[in-house]
Order: structure tokens, then C-alpha cells, then sequence
């Protein structure tokens, strides 16, 4: 089972949310609205229905998910490790890299899970741009990686 809908083009009158939204992304924090403007521009939305797989371990498909409604579960193996709901986001590390996924993420409860995409594409069109941008994103990472190691 697929996504209910095809990606959505954003609306002028989402810009606002969805900039705020990723702002409360680690890598994205700080970043200047008209960065993240990019972002949203070179984004998209797309439904799930309950049960159905967003992204599978071992795929090469990549891109960056923010939980717009609904919740998901990151299912490593046949075990589920953990449920993402709103707000929260997965694929910061294979937007950058394109590698395969480490786990499965799986449209979990009795509703529909909503997401705001960015492809690869998107993300290096924007920070390609934006040398700036570029440094604060990889400096976020680093930091990401440098609290995961203690």
C-alpha cells in the first residue's frame, strides 16, 4: 500500500507553518527564513494511509520526512524501535548522502500520516546556493554526530 496522494505543491498560505516547522529541525535550526523558504518551495507534501511503509531499510530512496499530522513507526529488523509523531523528522543523514535507510518507517495508528518531503535534489539546490547555509547544516551535523558519540 502507497501514499494516498501524490506529492502536493505547498501553498503560499502553508509557507509560514512549514518554515517554523523545519526551523525546529536540529540541522535547520538558525538557518535564515529565506533558506527555509527554499526548502519549503523545493518540498512537498504527501499522505499515508495507516499501515503503509514511507520509507524501507535498505532503499536507496532518500530525502528528509517531517511529521506534518498523523504518527509513524521506525521499524529496524522485524522490531519497531521507536514512534515518531508530529513535529518529528527522520532522513536528515540520506538527504545528504543518498545512502540506503537504516530502518523502515511504517504509517502507524487509525489515521492517515502526513509528511513535507525534501529529495535530495531539493536540499542541494538550496544549500548549493547558499555556501553559508551549507557550513551552518554540516556544523549542525557534526555536532549531531560528536553528542551521539559521548
Amino acid at each position: 500500500m502507497g501514499p494516498a496522494s501524490g506529492p502536493d505543491s505547498v501553498s503560499c498560505r502553508d509557507m509560514e507553518s512549514l518554515r517554523q516547522r523545519l526551523s525546529g529541525v536540529n540541522i535547520f535550526s538558525g538557518l535564515p527564513d529565506e533558506v527555509l523558504d527554499g526548502f519549503v518551495t523545493n518540498g512537498s507534501t504527501v499522505k499515508y494511509p495507516p499501515g503503509s511503509e514511507i520509507v524501507r531499510q535498505g532503499a536507496q530512496e532518500a530525502g528528509l520526512h517531517l511529521l506534518l499530522s498523523g504518527s509513524a513507526e521506525v521499524i529496524v529488523g522485524d522490531r519497531v524501535v521507536a514512534t515518531l509523531g508530529p513535529g518529528e523528522y527522520f532522513g536528515e543523514i540520506a538527504v545528504i548522502d543518498g545512502g540506503p535507510r537504516s530502518a523502515t518507517v511504517r504509517s502507524a495508528g487509525d489515521d492517515a500520516t502526513k509528511t513535507f518531503r525534501i529529495s535530495p535534489a531539493g536540499f542541494w539546490s538550496v544549500v548549493g546556493d547558499n555556501p553559508k547555509a551549507l557550513r551552518q547544516l554540516l556544523e549542525s551535523l557534526a555536532g549531531m554526530l560528536r553528542n551521539q558519540e559521548s
